[in-house]
């Protein structure tokens, strides 16, 4: 398949078949993922702005692993109300990570240099196959510890403040790095 057909299918899928747990594109990531599509070299696969969530501790992912999310800044009271399970369950804040097919090597190093110059520090090439290279564009914020077990908080309120406030401050921070990369893609010539 040229590089042509291959965004033309991803596309294709996203619209129709998306796969993710949420079932669209994150609405704070969009913009910069319609971005990078309309560029003929390069189309999106996957993405996340980063979130917030209570998650069943597992080794395996399951849709119904996660007991609250938001890709939004998190108050405290939306975390004290829930019902908690039996397992161990984890606080995480995870960096905004997107997943781009390029057309070349060339095309490759072009948005993963804008990246790691928008602060997506931990940014590479992960696939790389006839008429298709795929980079993965991820940052360095991050967060976990465990949060409650046997339907109990582990931890006291005042704890949980101060975890809460450094993950909506690392989301903020992930957030400003989505902006940056929006307006750096607008840099790509292509032809």
């Amino acid at each position: 398949m040229t590089f042509e057909e291959i965004k033309k299918d991803i596309l294709w899928k996203m619209h129709n078949l998306d796969k993710s747990n949420k079932g669209s594109v994150d609405e704070r990531i969009k913009p910069l993922c319609d971005k990078i599509n309309a560029l003929p070299n390069y189309v999106t696969t996957s993405s996340c702005s980063g979130r917030i969530s209570l998650t069943k501790h597992s080794n395996t992912k399951s849709p119904n692993a996660w007991i609250f999310k938001s890709h939004e800044k998190v108050q405290l009271e939306e975390l004290l109300n829930l019902e908690l399970p039996e397992e161990l369950v984890l606080l995480k804040m995870e960096s905004a990570i997107l997943h781009v097919a390029c057309k070349s090597i060339e095309d490759a190093k072009t948005l993963l240099e804008l990246a790691r110059l928008s602060g997506f520090k931990r940014s590479g090439i992960i696939s790389i196959k006839p008429n298709k290279v795929v980079i993965e564009i991820l940052s360095t914020e991050s967060l976990a510890l465990p949060f409650s077990q046997n339907k109990k908080m582990l931890i006291d309120k005042e704890y949980l403040k101060i975890c809460l406030d450094l993950a909506n401050e690392k989301l903020d921070r992930t957030h400003q790095k989505i902006d940056k990369l929006e307006k750096a893609v607008e840099q790509i010539k292509q032809g």
